[in-house]
């Protein structure tokens, strides 16, 4: 018998634009990158972001947002 692993959606995103309507986002990793620069899962294009912004650790019921120094 095969085993089928389902990934759980860690986190969802719905980002409304008045040109494509809602785009939905899904992240199934424990720790995502935010940031500016294109390497990052989550790419936020605004000169007050960071290339590398923060990270975003789920643990459980709990989100922890740390610094990139801090990983």
């Amino acid at each position: 018998m095969k085993s089928v692993t389902t990934k759980r959606t860690v986190l969802k995103l719905i980002y409304h634009t008045a040109v494509f309507g809602p785009i939905d986002l899904e992240y199934d990793r424990p720790v995502i990158r935010v940031g500016r620069s294109e390497d990052n899962d989550l790419v936020l294009r605004d000169p007050s972001v960071e290339p590398h912004h923060c990270l975003l650790v789920f643990r459980g019921e709990k989100v922890l947002y740390l610094a990139p120094s801090q990983a």
